[in-house]
């Protein structure tokens, strides 16, 4: 009888103590799940509210497209994440092994009673002890291993295990590692997500800090809205340019009129600006029976473009070769050319080329960051990809482009290397002569 009521208080002993173990494990978890899910939120809020930042002064990486897309995908990650904690009743679950763990305990007080006093149990209270230890263990869920491993740590005076010191480590690692280390780990994986944005974008900023130091000049959004309210402002306005500019106000300009506007002082973005200038054959470079004109449009050396053209006296953003069969060597009517500068630090020029049928006009234009673009007869070129345009008239009224890449040349540089591609390089020898050209 002895050996049964010591094997009841034994079993009794450890159930309870792994049902409050569970408790205790699950309560855990609704509170670390709780912080997550929380704090993870506010992450993905701060993280969307990084489009307050100018998109030019963030890295590609952080992109308006690409914080919608990982907001977006966060958002519903989380809120399934929610949903299956939201299933697991934690809850419900602590109050239920809670339950469990004191009506186990009123059995096991029974037990005590009968092991400390000289009371021996009959044959029927020791049956009753085992239907009612089943009746609540059939209406309980029932603890996790890790519960009775980590309930076996507190108490190691009990058990004969080896490396009892080990023991207690392991299990413990194990058992806060499920419960708790895994959220700190959730947590701190956005956070350094944070701080590397973070660090990227403080980069971009370096980066462009360290241009403008080496440099002198560095173009963002921010500075163009600047410059914008600049032009809306009249006492930031050049009056020497304004007063050049309304001495003969006429309707002129080809292919598009040269408008007479206010423009800010060029001072107020940088004060390098050393002028504009065209180059290029008004009478004809001549290619077996064919005359081409090429006109270039170059920037001369200033902060806004000594980085990029090193010891170069200029640098030419366009060139433009046309094939055309009418050239005015009296008047040169058949051509016209004229660049601009009231953009500053963005500089443009436009003109055209006549043949006996057509007009071949084109506006081009570079912007402070490096963009460039030209237009040919409402033809957009991206001259990022190449700043050379060919253009071949054809017999039908159709005309032909070619777009060639080259290094950044000076207008001097240009010259010899228009000319010398069309004596030389056949695939431009061969767009020129083809037969259904004028």
């Amino acid at each position: 009888m002895e050996k049964e009521i010591n094997r009841w208080y034994k079993k009794l002993w450890e159930t309870k103590g792994a049902r409050f173990r569970a408790a205790d494990r699950l309560g855990l978890h609704e509170y670390w799940s709780t912080i997550t899910v929380s704090l993870i939120t506010v992450y993905i809020i701060s993280i969307n509210l990084l489009v307050i930042i100018p998109e030019v002064e963030r890295t590609p990486l952080l992109s308006d497209t690409n914080i919608t897309y990982f907001t977006i995908c966060a958002s519903i990650l989380m809120l399934a994440v929610s949903l299956i904690i939201s299933s697991q009743n934690y809850r419900l679950r602590i109050d239920k092994y809670h339950e469990c763990g004191r009506r186990i305990e009123e059995i096991y007080d029974r037990i005590c009673l009968w092991k400390n006093s000289a009371i021996n149990p009959t044959k029927y209270e020791l049956e009753k002890v085992s239907v009612d230890y089943l009746n609540i263990i059939d209406k309980y869920e029932n603890h996790k291993p890790i519960d009775y491993r980590f309930f076996k740590s507190d108490n190691l005076g009990e058990y004969r295990i080896k490396c009892k010191i080990w023991y207690k480590i392991r299990v413990k690692a194990n058992y806060y590692f499920r419960t708790v280390i895994v959220y700190i780990i959730a947590l701190i994986i956005p956070f350094l997500i944070l701080l590397f944005l973070k660090s990227t974008s403080v980069n971009t900023v370096g980066e462009k800090d360290a241009l403008q130091k080496n440099t002198g000049f560095a173009w963002n959004l921010e500075k163009e809205k600047t410059q914008n309210e600049n032009r809306n402002d009249s006492t930031k306005w050049s009056y020497k340019n304004w007063k050049a500019d309304t001495q003969d106000v006429s309707v002129d300009g080809k292919p598009m009129i040269n408008g007479v506007f206010p423009v800010p002082k060029y001072e107020l973005v940088d004060s390098t600006f050393n002028g504009l200038g065209n180059s290029g054959n008004w009478k004809g470079f001549e290619l077996q029976d064919k005359k081409i004109i090429y006109h270039s449009l170059y920037v001369k050396k200033n902060a806004v473009n000594q980085k990029f053209i090193k010891d170069k006296s200029d640098e030419v953003f366009f060139t433009i070769a046309v094939l055309t069969d009418s050239v005015d060597l009296k008047r040169y009517s058949h051509t016209n050319l004229s660049v601009s500068s009231r953009n500053h630090p963005h500089y443009m020029g436009q003109g055209f080329v006549k043949t006996k049928s057509n007009n071949i006009d084109f506006i081009s234009f570079i912007t402070a960051d490096r963009n460039s673009y030209a237009i040919v007869n409402m033809r957009l070129f991206d001259l990022r990809i190449g700043r050379i345009v060919l253009i071949a008239p054809q017999k039908d009224g159709t005309l032909r482009s070619l777009q060639l890449d080259s290094p950044i040349l000076s207008s001097h540089e240009m010259k010899e290397y228009m000319e010398g591609m069309m004596i030389s390089d056949l695939k431009v020898i061969d767009f020129f002569t083809r037969k259904n050209n004028i």
